[in-house]
């Protein structure tokens, strides 16, 4: 509600006039209601019953209040002492009244995230680090953390002073919402420091992972750290005449997982002196708990092998097979072959080369040999 009061021929009053206004909310602890007039030499709302020197206002109930006012024009502030002394000018000119509903408390605004909320990584790319900025009204220094919540793609780590830090877990993509509290440091101990809620939006974008490969015997993998190192195999020599020194035929489990379940495909470089033969193909999920007491070279992947493996089993696609190497008759030297295997997506893995070597073995008729060096 707003009114204007005009003195007749803008003659000063001769003290306080008073003004009764109503009382829209009453007696509480949140909010009051004041009669308040704009000056126009300060060029701001003021507060009427602040005008006479101090707070001049009254309740007179049935939500009816009156404030007694005087000068509403300039900086001078009439002394309620003084109101006697017929120097004193009081209200003299043309003003404009509002009732308002004020607050009680001192206003305290929330802090306000300025930072872009939608960040985005891509799979397997490391640790996203980013700034989190943000804003106060008052100028408060803002402390932030994270809201407790569980995380399904990744860590987040969150410092005071806004750095986020966020892991995302191998292989994973998707997007992952992350809650931050905003808090005010408040020097004041008359003001309650204010806080407020936002969520950041990181995208983890999905990129198309090689297939895993494997090489197995005994349900352990024989794969060197650095898969690109060949495996080296040494055999005897296969002869007519040492038949009870034959090697046993080189025998093991080779395979791929592969993360976003592609149709998986087998692609082989053949020995030039053996020959190769597998089983048939299994895209089922192995067994990769512990290892049996008793497991055979051609024993499904276990122990060892589950160690690289991110996810559930059942979460991957596979595909694997048992390969047998024969080695040619009467030859010695090395052999080798080479297997990678590829996704739908023409995608490859590491390329793993068996190098066999094939021990010459010149003895007959059950001799043994001797080197003709010593080390």
């Amino acid at each position: 509600m707003t009114f204007s009061v005009i003195p007749v021929g803008h003659l000063p009053m001769p003290g306080p006039i008073n003004i009764t206004y109503p009382d829209t909310v009453g007696e509480n602890e949140e909010t009051k209601t004041a009669l308040a007039h704009w000056n126009t030499g300060l060029q701001q709302w003021q507060l009427s019953s602040m005008t006479c020197g101090k707070a001049l206002e009254t309740d007179n109930g049935d939500k009816i209040k009156s404030a007694e006012v005087c000068k509403t024009w300039g900086d001078v502030v009439v002394d309620k002492i003084n109101q006697t002394d017929k120097s004193v000018s009081y209200f003299s000119e043309e003003t404009q009244f509002a009732v308002f509903i004020i607050s009680n408390k001192v206003y305290n605004s929330p802090p306000v995230l300025t930072s872009d909320r939608f960040i985005s990584i891509k799979e397997d790319e490391g640790t996203l680090q980013y700034q989190l900025e943000a804003t106060d009204e008052e100028g408060d220094v803002i402390k932030f953390s994270l809201a407790s919540q569980t995380y399904k793609l990744g860590k987040p780590l969150l410092f005071d002073d806004g750095i986020l830090l966020y892991t995302p877990c191998t292989d994973c993509s998707g997007v992952e919402t992350l809650t931050i509290i905003l808090q005010e440091v408040q020097t004041n101990d008359d003001i309650p420091p204010a806080s407020s809620e936002t969520t950041i939006v990181i995208t983890i974008i999905d990129s198309n992972d090689p297939p895993e490969i494997f090489l197995t015997q005994y349900g352990q993998s024989i794969l060197s750290s650095d898969p690109t190192e060949p495996v080296l195999v040494y055999l005897e020599q296969k002869t007519i005449f040492n038949l009870n020194k034959w090697a046993e035929e080189f025998t093991a489990v080779i395979g791929a997982f592969d993360m976003e379940q592609q149709n998986l495909f087998m692609n082989l470089q053949k020995p030039l002196h053996g020959t190769l033969m597998f089983t048939d193909e299994k895209t089922t999920a192995p067994i990769t708990l512990n290892c049996e007491t008793a497991v055979n070279v051609v024993s499904e992947p276990c122990g060892n092998f589950s160690k690289p493996l991110p996810h559930n089993t059942d979460a991957v696609s596979w595909l694997y097979t048992t390969l047998f190497y024969n080695q040619s008759m009467n030859y010695s030297g090395f052999d080798l072959i080479k297997v990678y295997f590829s996704d739908s997506m023409n995608i490859s893995s590491t390329v793993v080369t068996i190098q066999f070597i094939l021990m010459e073995s010149p003895c007959h008729n059950g001799g043994l040999c001797q080197r003709k060096w010593k080390p």
